[in-house]
């Protein structure tokens, strides 16, 4: 059984040399990630951060009858412990809006 599992173990290693480094659509070489598109997990972690300001604003509406017009009103009420450094929340005539501001969720709807 130990030999399969390092002749398995010596496949993988083998496959896994013989890839090539990913490149992007001008045939330069991706390094660490960086593209001009927002990665699965980027987009996945705006989504969530999102939807923990969604909560926050929805809670402090609940709290002062008004909707908020920065994340500080959020911290200061105890909703969220630090702003979000991707995404700001701003006030509309009837609400708020969760919008992009930082190159993570660059192109990101809420």
């Amino acid at each position: 059984m130990r030999t399969a599992r390092l002749t398995l173990l010596c496949l993988l290693v083998s496959i896994a040399t013989a890839c090539t480094t990913p490149s992007t659509s001008d045939g330069a070489a991706a390094i660490g990630g960086a593209s001009s598109e927002p990665s699965a997990a980027n987009h996945q972690a705006c989504l969530t951060n999102a939807k923990a300001l969604e909560v926050a604003a929805d809670a402090y509406f609940a709290m002062t009858g008004e909707y908020p017009s920065s994340q500080q009103q959020l911290v200061d009420n105890g909703l969220i412990r630090e702003p979000v450094e991707a995404l700001d929340v701003v006030a509309t005539g009837a609400g708020y809006d969760i919008v992009a501001v930082g190159p993570v969720c660059e192109g990101f709807d809420a």
